[in-house]
């Protein structure tokens, strides 16, 4: 279940799944901002601001 407050602040995506060009970037654009927010969080648990984070293997 999603909160109400984190539904109102969601971005509604107009996507043709259909589109192959479009999913891919999408995708892209994804993948591209989950890496950016895994250093940004490795980075902060390095420095001790992130309690329980992830360790790297």
């Amino acid at each position: 279940m999603v909160p109400e407050e984190l539904k109102n602040s969601m971005v509604h995506w107009d996507v043709d799944e259909t589109d192959e060009k479009q999913r891919k970037y999408l995708d892209d654009l994804f993948k591209m901002q989950f890496q950016q927010w895994k250093f940004d969080v490795q980075r902060d648990a390095e420095r001790g601001g992130v309690p329980n984070a992830p360790k790297e293997d």
